[in-house]
């Protein structure tokens, strides 16, 4: 169980599945509102979605802004972003739009694992621990909550838009975007103001993956946009610079511990975990 948890392993468990549930919910939500709504079919979407949690990362470590304005820039890097990919990509429509999003999500993803800033492979590491109702920094039940606030939240804010003016002239372009642009309505700008909305949502469900669902995930192990593993190592520090090398090594000693935590007697016969 987690040390800064005062519930059990049962509880600590249960909050691991609800805040990946929340964050994928929010995923999912953001998603819809690109696709269901405004009938644009995008297969980019992760890409805005790991905008966001390098964004979160970056900001929390570099800036040492807290958990809510951190979430918040996330969103604007990863609407920003959409929307200087979106002006020429939504020119197409279709299979072509598809193929054009497909582009920027290999981009995307080859820029991830090759940039210094993003870490490489090996990621990002301390990355300070979301807090929230002035529970532990660690506290999984803590980040619970929170995550249960920001994903009610976010999902709130999606429904207004789809019931709003906004979303009835979304829906309109789904079902006949030659008919909405006969009335008057700019087209253009509803569907890079639609494409931005959602991946910015993308990018604050980005940023709580980063905030602590990965970390409870991997029980600290190394990981792209991975919380700091150690609750006594300061809250914020440095883009990780190691080698793969050296995050595998890191994982091996996390696996080795969490069995010798969960099996007191491992390790008594002089034996070795082959990895």
């Amino acid at each position: 169980p987690n040390p800064g948890c005062p519930v059990g392993p049962r509880m600590d468990y249960l909050a691991i599945i609800v805040n990946l549930i929340c964050v994928y919910a929010v995923l999912a939500a953001s998603l819809n509102l690109i696709m269901g709504y405004g009938g644009l079919f995008s297969v980019a979407h992760a890409a805005f979605f790991g905008i966001g949690a390098y964004a979160f990362a970056l900001t929390t470590i570099h800036l040492g802004v807290p958990f809510a304005v951190a979430l918040i820039l996330a969103f604007i890097a990863a609407a920003l972003a959409s929307a200087v990919i979106s002006v020429p990509s939504l020119r197409v429509s279709g299979d072509y739009l598809m193929l054009a999003t497909f582009a920027i999500q290999i981009l995307a993803t080859s820029l991830f694992l090759n940039l210094p800033i993003t870490g490489g492979p090996a990621g990002i590491r301390n990355i300070p621990s979301a807090q929230f109702f002035g529970l532990a920094p660690h506290s999984r039940i803590g980040t619970l909550i929170g995550f249960i606030v920001v994903a009610t939240l976010c999902w709130y804010v999606m429904a207004e838009m789809a019931r709003s003016p906004f979303g009835r002239v979304l829906k309109a372009i789904r079902e006949d975007e030659l008919a909405t642009a006969s009335i008057g309505k700019n087209v253009m700008w509803f569907k890079i103001s639609a494409f931005a909305a959602g991946c910015g949502f993308a990018g604050v469900a980005g940023g709580m993956l980063a905030a602590g669902a990965i970390r409870d995930l991997l029980g600290g192990g190394s990981a792209h946009a991975q919380s700091n593993p150690n609750p006594n190592a300061p809250a914020a520090g440095g883009a990780d610079t190691t080698s793969a090398e050296q995050a595998r090594q890191d994982w091996e000693q996390d696996v080795v511990q969490d069995a010798a935590d969960d099996d007191p007697s491992w390790g008594d016969d002089g034996g070795d975990l082959d990895i």
